[in-house]
């Protein structure tokens, strides 16, 4: 009975439901310059995040870095 159930879900979840065409399209239009500014916000973000792990790389591979233990950030 476990396998039938399991091959039900299985089964459901590798079906797709077939499109609505009666859903409207929604889009969304961007000036220029709001574009850039989410650019320049990515790379920011990829900034800091490399900067911010440069300290631990490699230094807990495969583990989470627990709470206690300080991480250096110089200004």
């Amino acid at each position: 009975m476990k396998k039938l159930i399991v091959l039900f879900i299985v089964v459901m979840g590798c079906s797709t439901p077939k499109p609505n065409s009666s859903a409207p399209t929604l889009k969304r239009q961007l000036t220029k310059t709001e574009l850039l500014n989410k650019i320049k916000g990515g790379w920011a973000g990829q900034v800091i995040g490399v900067t911010y792990g440069g300290p631990t790389e490699f230094r807990y591979n495969g583990t989470m870095i627990n709470d206690y233990v300080p991480i250096e950030w110089y200004d």
